[in-house]
């Protein structure tokens, strides 16, 4: 069974786990970015994590206000969507996806963006199912020849 649940303090060793996993794929997939700065989570971001059976850490994804100039208000991306490679193509990456949209939404967002490289093609595959269109590069990606963006609209819920 999986469950995605808002991180704790108690899940920091997995979260970081994760992600340093999904920083080693990154960079098997893109080698000319080793030691290139690119946009990072920021602090205040809310992560969720996947576990299946209730045990094993099997993903992770972040949601966090996105402030930038010329998008429309009450904007949030999401950020680090990662899903353990035995753990794909089996409804993991649609669950977190749904999660931090339901975050999102709860917390009042009216629009998510998010980015992925264009070398993510099952990202890419993932995202466009869940109803992400393609937009144009926002900051800080408007010079990344790698980055592709999207967003959805939600129906935003008042927050609680």
């Amino acid at each position: 069974m999986l469950e995605v649940h808002p991180c704790t303090a108690d899940d920091r060793a997995d979260l970081d786990e994760l992600l340093a996993a999904s920083h080693r794929e990154h960079l098997g997939r893109y080698p000319e970015l080793a030691g290139i700065y690119r946009a990072g989570v920021d602090p205040g971001a809310r992560f969720l994590l996947a576990r299946s059976d209730g045990a094993d850490a099997v993903g992770c994804v972040a949601v966090q206000p996105l402030p930038v100039l010329g998008v429309p208000p009450y904007a949030y991306e999401v950020k680090r969507v990662y899903v353990r490679s035995g753990a794909r193509r089996s409804g993991v990456g649609s669950a977190l996806m749904a999660a931090a949209e339901t975050l999102s939404a709860g917390l009042g967002t009216r629009v998510l963006y998010l980015e992925t490289g264009v070398r993510h093609t099952a990202a890419q595959g993932l995202f466009r199912s869940r109803g992400f269109l393609p937009v144009p590069p926002y900051p800080p990606y408007l010079d990344d020849p790698f980055a592709l963006c999207f967003s959805k609209e939600l129906d935003p819920r008042p927050p609680a």
